[in-house]
């Protein structure tokens, strides 16, 4: 009996001598609480919407965002469905992938959200990393921007462009890598750029007006909106058909009026063919077909005429003149 009491006790006289000599030692992680962790993603398999995947587990709904709750309720009222239409399979599936991308906020990164890293970066030729992502999910998911108007969460493909959406005007008004990016793109400098998304903020906010375009030519500059301002918010949700392109060719319209009127380089004299060629945007050695093309694109592009019904003022009027002017002599030097 001395001898089976000895061995039942030596594990805790053990333990009780090291942590009084030793103190005790804490296991790595040993602040997680994994049987909490254990139980929420059981919860998450169950669809029990009473479990917020951003914070703690909660006993009450109001302290979940209502996208959760409401993507967790359809999920569970469709799968409790036996035999279920091929629509509704396929909104399955779905539900499924947007879970999967809630369940990542605790649980680590999302296929759904760093594929659509990789393929918004791809679109934009600027690199989105994942956290970026997850990070405007969650934003969005707080401004209840991805519930449609048929209170149901939006499907995978709405959702990636909601996203796209807001990280392509997040990038364009407040990171000034990609703000240089574009101005090389579009061969516009950044202060006209600045100027020329100082006009389509207010256009998001449907707050532009006829006579903008020329108070802004004449300010020596622009404050672009903040980041506290919601105006992509906004926008995200009273625009309809928003996406990528609708954006690059509402904003690319407003650049035109100032491109027009980006001073173009003077010519040294009447055979200066290299200044001829910078000036149409060609590369040495263009062919007559592809100089008499780029004048044309030019001419169209940059005619005073273009500004003249906008409300420009004259001392504007005269540099689109000019630039149209080189634009005319810049061809008869390559084509005669």
């Amino acid at each position: 009996m001395v001898y089976i009491g000895a061995k039942l006790l030596a594990p805790f006289l053990a333990d009780s001598i090291q942590s009084f000599f030793f103190g005790s030692k804490k296991k790595k992680n040993s602040d997680i609480n994994f049987d909490h962790l254990i139980e929420q993603k059981k919860a998450y398999l169950r669809g029990d919407v009473r479990v917020d995947p951003m914070g703690q587990a909660s006993s009450n709904q109001g302290d979940t965002p209502l996208y959760n709750q409401k993507l967790h309720e359809e999920f569970n009222q469709l799968s409790s469905i036996k035999s279920k239409t091929d629509v509704q399979k396929k909104r399955v599936e779905e539900l499924k992938l947007l879970l999967s991308a809630l369940d990542s906020f605790q649980w680590g990164e999302s296929k759904v959200l760093t594929q659509i890293s990789k393929d918004l970066s791809s679109k934009l030729n600027h690199r989105v990393e994942a956290p970026e992502v997850t990070k405007a999910y969650r934003e969005l998911i707080k401004r209840e921007v991805l519930i449609g108007k048929n209170q149901k969460v939006l499907g995978t493909a709405q959702t990636t462009l909601k996203i796209e959406v807001y990280l392509y005007l997040k990038s364009l008004y407040f990171s000034q890598e990609f703000q240089e990016k574009k101005g090389r793109a579009w061969t516009l400098s950044r202060q006209n750029l600045k100027k020329a998304l100082f006009l389509y903020a207010k256009k998001l906010k449907s707050e532009e007006r006829s006579d903008d375009l020329s108070k802004v030519l004449k300010s020596p500059q622009v404050s672009l909106p903040s980041e506290q301002d919601t105006f992509i918010i906004k926008a995200l949700v009273t625009r309809e058909g928003l996406n990528l392109s609708v954006i690059t060719k509402e904003l690319k319209d407003i650049v035109e009026f100032f491109k027009i009127l980006e001073p173009l380089p003077s010519l040294k004299d009447k055979k200066d063919k290299k200044g001829a060629l910078k000036i149409l945007g060609l590369p040495p050695g263009s062919g007559q077909a592809q100089i008499k093309k780029q004048y044309k694109t030019l001419a169209k592009l940059k005619h005073p005429d273009r500004l003249r019904g906008k409300g420009i003022p004259a001392e504007f009027d005269k540099i689109a003149t000019e630039n149209f002017t080189q634009i005319q002599a810049a061809y008869d030097i390559l084509i005669g």
